[in-house]
């Protein structure tokens, strides 16, 4: 069976590298010319495990090429996968144009009998709402009965995600019960632990968003809990550990959340009038948390004699997350904006980062931390790099600890 998948991103790369382990021949799609033609000459720039070997031996198998033309692609394969990114505009609303732009195009390719599936992350409603009556619209064909549609979230974590196929559940749910099994039977070639057939894309939809919500709302609840201890002085991390010592409970650890997932997908559902707890937790973890330690600077910086606009401040981590380089919605962008015309100097260090690339924030980047860190004022911790543990050992000013990395 030929399958073809739209977005060759980080995750859309390893569906790929996932499909061709399975056996399938994959022909990927996307729409820049570098990506297409670096993935047809094996210079893949993934960095998860098993990537690069998995293209690299396909491509010299025959099994897998890139391409620009996605109508051509739609026509020569059975199973069409879209994994484009969908992220938030202006308005903090989903921004559905690559996702539309890939379903026009798959739909001039479309033939009787084929299946196409949702991935990408969607408002619950989308699959059956918006990529549907595009696809009949094109193809002239119906769907459910012509052709097949259901959406199956990925559900992996960057930085093992061909180990989370093998790991987890794949959760698959079609716009009617043909297309749900249709795409129960693909998944089952990919995920040995099993398929759960959800009641229709709807629930599918629902049950990824859902996820992303828990641990958002959780996340939140953490940065309360943070914040009422620092009002008594009680160590945090201390009543964390013993709380959580019993196993039915689980107090996260607080922080701002980074990344595409946990910050973006909240608000797929966040107008919708029933959602006033996903509303105040959004604000919490956007807006209120920064602001909390930015006031918590100002006051550590006034213990040691210095006020805010006199001090040099270092931002440790650019990235959201320790390991991976990518900063989307990282807490590091979220100081960058409330310090940077507040202080004396903004200063930043980040491993996975160049001077030269941190510097196009606005800041000055730095190669080395130990040769910054005795010229400045105070240091925030913004993301979970357990390599930052070190500042504590060689830095005696304030510390802002946003993710607890000197308590881990």
């Amino acid at each position: 069976m030929r399958v073809a998948v739209y977005g060759l991103g980080n995750v859309g790369s390893a569906l790929v590298a996932a499909l061709l382990n399975a056996g399938f021949e994959v022909i990927g799609v996307d729409i820049k010319e570098k990506l297409v033609k670096d993935l047809n000459a094996g210079r893949i720039k993934s960095k998860e495990p098993g990537v690069k070997e998995a293209i690299r031996k396909g491509l010299k198998k025959g099994l897998f090429r890139a391409t620009l033309d996605g109508v051509e692609a739609s026509k020569q394969s059975k199973v069409k996968i879209i994994i484009v990114p969908v992220v938030l505009d202006k308005r903090n609303k989903a921004d559905l144009k690559p996702l539309i732009n890939a379903t026009k195009v798959i739909a001039k390719g479309l033939k009787k009998g084929d299946l196409v599936i949702t991935e990408t992350t969607l408002p619950i409603g989308t699959t059956a709402n918006v990529v549907t009556p595009l696809l009949e619209k094109g193809s002239k064909l119906k769907a459910g009965k012509d052709f097949f549609v259901a959406h199956a979230p990925e559900r992996v974590y960057v930085g093992r995600i061909l180990e989370d196929y093998k790991k987890y559940k794949k959760v698959v749910g079609g716009i009617n019960r043909t297309s749900g099994l249709k795409a129960k039977k693909f998944y089952e070639k990919l995920f040995p632990k099993g398929v759960i057939l959800m009641e229709n894309s709807d629930a599918a939809e629902a049950a990824k968003i859902f996820g992303i919500l828990y641990r958002n709302t959780n996340i939140a609840l953490a940065n309360e809990l943070y914040r009422i201890c620092e009002r008594f002085g009680i160590n945090f991390w201390k009543v964390r550990e013993a709380v959580n010592s019993i196993g039915f409970f689980h107090i996260h650890k607080p922080g701002i959340p980074g990344g595409y997932c946990v910050p973006v997908y909240p608000h797929f559902v966040s107008h919708l009038p029933e959602a006033e707890l996903i509303r105040k937790v959004l604000e919490i973890n956007e807006k209120k948390m920064v602001g909390y330690h930015v006031k918590k600077l100002e006051k550590e910086l006034r213990k040691i004699g210095k006020k805010l606009k006199n001090s040099k401040v270092l931002i440790l981590g650019r990235s959201f997350r320790a390991g991976v380089k990518e900063d989307a919605y990282s807490a590091s962008l979220s100081f960058v904006k409330a310090l940077k015309n507040k202080v004396k100097a903004l200063i930043m260090y980040d491993p996975l980062y160049k001077k030269e690339e941190m510097e196009a924030l606005g800041v000055k980047g730095v190669d080395s931390l130990k040769d910054v860190i005795r010229k400045v004022d105070a240091v925030i911790i913004a993301n979970d790099n357990r390599k930052f543990r070190i500042v504590k050992k060689i830095f005696k000013g304030p510390i802002i600890d946003v993710f607890g990395v000197l308590e881990d």
